[in-house]
């Protein structure tokens, strides 16, 4: 499958990085580089992801980095919803 990216989810990457630049240059640039990856992973086994209840959304970890990849699958592609770190309280994208 292919993965795909929504606005928001490129936002949420670019604000992951900018956060995390301010504290520590060269981990947010693994950090940046971690949510990236685990997509392409999910592109080739979509179904892992746990679902979210009452909707057609997935959540995937990304354990080693605290953050949650929110991703929708369709036809021939997973698309990128959101990305955010455990802590954050922001629903369903």
């Amino acid at each position: 499958m292919t993965p795909r990216w929504s606005n928001a989810a490129r936002q949420d990457l670019a604000r992951i990085f900018d956060l995390n630049a301010d504290y520590d240059p060269a981990r947010a640039r693994l950090i940046d580089r971690r949510p990236i990856d685990e997509v392409a992973r999910c592109a080739d086994r979509p179904l892992t992801g746990r679902p979210i209840a009452g909707t057609a959304v997935r959540e995937r970890p990304v354990t080693d980095i605290q953050y949650l990849i929110r991703y929708r699958v369709e036809d021939d592609s997973v698309t990128v919803l959101g990305i955010r770190h455990t802590r954050e309280n922001r629903g369903t994208p």
